[in-house]
């Protein structure tokens, strides 16, 4: 029975042994070898989460390309800027949202979230560091160790029948327009909105590191970094934590333009829910976007000047 015992034990350490090195291998060989560049007339990206992604279509402005995804936290955003930027010499710009409900008590629980986390990890494995993931042990160790079974597959998937860029093989995010239209009974069911305004603001700084991780990757790589507040509805209700944010931007990020698009004037009918816009709402702003970056945006040495000059004209005119 011990010589039995035995042998389960040394089959199970030999088999945990092989499907480590299967997934460490497997991981190198992707991050080295594969295909992680986009089309060099792209010279601007977009990164986030929802907010951007159903913002910014990029299929009306120049030169962009669209990487937001919604509901993702910014340690997995700041994976996918590291890669890309360091993949493409042709991005000279980035836009980054940086809004209300990223500094909320919402941000611990997306990095915690197991199906989150179940979904991002395989997605982002291969270009991950020793660093990153202890990061992610610690943060939820049963979510961590129970994706390695999808990430062998997509592994081991793309290295095997491997033909395409792997930005078209995995969920690294994109333009989506949103068909819903749901303001207006939203706005009548306001019980939520009178119970936040009651509770204490809490401010959660977890996305901001992440922030910090990414101005330093364009700094050192010569890339202009924005930070970007995309169009939200006036009765939005995670604007009660404005002043906090407010004081974030002015010390923590008071070196960065911060391009605030908040007041940019749509109908209701544009709106997706109250912090979304919809396909309608998204072609508006990105063409007003576009038309932002014809004007010198990019270029302008007041950038965050330009934008509400525009936007009083556009509210103007509405």
């Amino acid at each position: 029975m011990k010589r039995f015992i035995k042998r389960i034990f040394v089959f199970s350490l030999l088999t945990f042994i092989m499907l480590i090195g299967i997934i460490v291998s497997s991981n190198i060989l992707i991050n080295k070898d594969s295909n992680f560049s986009i089309d060099k007339n792209y010279a601007y990206i977009v990164l986030g989460h929802s907010h951007p992604e159903e913002a910014f279509n990029d299929s009306v402005i120049q030169k962009t390309k669209n990487f937001a995804r919604g509901g993702e936290h910014y340690f997995y955003t700041y994976l996918k800027a590291k890669k890309i930027i360091e993949s493409n010499p042709n991005v000279k710009v980035v836009f980054l949202e940086l809004t209300n409900n990223q500094i909320s008590t919402d941000m611990t629980k997306w990095i915690e979230d197991t199906q989150k986390n179940l979904v991002n990890i395989p997605n982002f494995a291969p270009v991950m560091t020793f660093e990153d993931h202890s990061f992610l042990i610690k943060q939820n160790p049963w979510s961590y160790f129970k994706s390695q079974e999808m990430v062998i597959k997509n592994n081991l998937n793309f290295l095997l029948y491997r033909k395409k860029n792997i930005l078209n093989q995995r969920d690294w995010g994109g333009f989506y327009a949103n068909p819903r239209q749901k303001v207006d009974s939203i706005i009548k069911s306001n019980e939520k909105q009178k119970k936040l305004n009651s509770t204490k603001i809490v401010v959660d700084t977890t996305n901001l590191p992440f922030v910090d991780k990414i101005a330093s990757i364009c700094k050192k790589r010569g890339i202009q970094l924005f930070l970007i507040r995309s169009p939200q509805h006036p009765k939005y209700i995670y604007c009660e934590n404005e002043e906090q944010l407010q004081k974030i931007l002015k010390t923590r990020y008071s070196q960065l333009f911060y391009l605030d698009f908040e007041n940019f004037y749509l109908l209701n009918d544009d709106y997706a829910d109250l912090e979304h816009l919809n396909y309608k709402g998204a072609k508006k702003f990105s063409l007003f976007f576009d038309a932002l970056l014809k004007k010198g945006l990019v270029e302008s040495s007041n950038p965050e000047q330009l934008v509400q000059d525009e936007i009083v004209k556009h509210n103007t005119i509405k």
